[in-house]
């Protein structure tokens, strides 16, 4: 195809060429997104409310694959801790895990669904 012209004919070609599949898929996603084919698509770059609920849902708590406590072990280590006598450092010991995650852990910062 490009064998029998001028370097620059075949520039020009190859650039409209790839324009015209850019075009095309782009409007395709357009089309896509649109339609909500597309998991999560943006409707006029804001997520719908019914995604931002899924999303949060999904990966709370144990079902987060990078979970280091059950749900059982959060309510334990709310209910051991005692100001100055079972203290956040003691806690972390018996959890291998550090004081401030203890901390966030007390005071609802992270796990707060619980």
């Amino acid at each position: 195809m490009y064998g029998h012209m001028r370097p620059e004919e075949c520039k020009e070609q190859q650039s409209v060429t790839m324009k015209e599949k850019w075009n095309s898929y782009s409007v395709e996603l357009q089309e896509k997104m649109k339609s909500n084919l597309l998991p999560g698509a943006f409707a006029g770059h804001h997520r719908t409310e019914e995604f931002k609920e899924e999303n949060s849902k999904r990966n709370k708590g144990e079902n987060n694959p990078f979970s280091k406590f059950t749900e059982k072990e959060i309510l334990e280590i709310r209910a051991k801790f005692i100001p100055y006598k079972y203290t956040r450092v003691m806690l972390a010991k018996e959890y291998d895990t550090s004081e401030v995650y203890i901390k966030q852990i007390i005071h609802r910062k992270v796990w707060k669904h619980i």
